[in-house]
């Protein structure tokens, strides 16, 4: 099962809701970790700039080291700092559009804001995946 955890960048969250938004990918990835257990991989798109791509990575590392083996981290980073490709180096876009081509997707945001994650989880949808947007208070 391959699992996406996409959302905004770090600068967008307030204080509080980094914890609320950490808690809720440290309880997806147990919950899908007890579903699939070996068969687990969990996407992210490695921000550049931090927040939820970054949370994902860490707390897929802890728990790791803390004896939950099995779970594949796997990451689609963008090559350059803009939306689409250039001299054939990836792009924001393209590194969204295979970050959706998971299994299941999960678009994680400040209440009231929207992000490239949230492009991501469109464009899932559009390939017929299953999709959750979670709007942190």
């Amino acid at each position: 099962m391959k699992i996406s955890i996409v959302g905004s960048q770090e600068n967008k969250w307030e204080p509080e809701q980094k914890f609320v938004a950490k808690d809720i990918i440290r309880q997806i990835i147990m919950d899908a970790w007890h579903k699939y257990e070996e068969d687990l991989i969990i996407v992210s798109g490695h921000c550049p700039y931090g927040g939820v791509d970054i949370w994902v990575e860490d707390i897929v590392k802890i728990y790791n080291l803390i004896g939950y083996h099995g779970i594949i981290m796997q990451i689609h980073s963008p090559e350059v700092r803009q939306w689409l490709d250039k001299d054939g180096k990836i792009g924001y876009k393209t590194r969204n559009m295979k970050i959706a081509e998971s299994d299941i997707l999960y678009d994680i945001e400040p209440k009231g804001k929207r992000s490239g994650g949230t492009w991501t989880m469109e464009y899932a949808k559009q390939l017929g995946k299953e999709i959750h947007l979670i709007e942190v208070e």
